[in-house]
């Protein structure tokens, strides 16, 4: 299953507290997605996780569909991760 969120977030757990990841994320990945050509299912809402603290409140697609991210004009970037 891919994931995949319309939101943007400069820091690495802002995206972790918002789409209620377990890990700080260490790279964004952005890409081009097509809502009926990559079967997308959403947007939902992001639930809370009070278990690995985070708010939830962002918002997020899936697909069982492979994405073939090297088609898509993909764009790198690292996040800002404080120590």
């Amino acid at each position: 299953m891919t994931w995949w969120t319309p939101d943007s977030y400069l820091f690495a757990e802002d995206a972790k507290n918002w789409l209620s990841l377990q890990y700080e994320p260490q790279v964004w990945i952005s890409l081009i997605m097509y809502r009926n050509r990559d079967l997308l299912i959403g947007p939902h809402k992001v639930d809370k996780k009070p278990l690995w603290g985070t708010e939830g409140g962002g918002q997020e697609y899936w697909t069982f569909k492979p994405i073939p991210f090297w088609e898509r004009s993909p764009m790198w970037g690292y996040y800002v991760i404080y120590l």
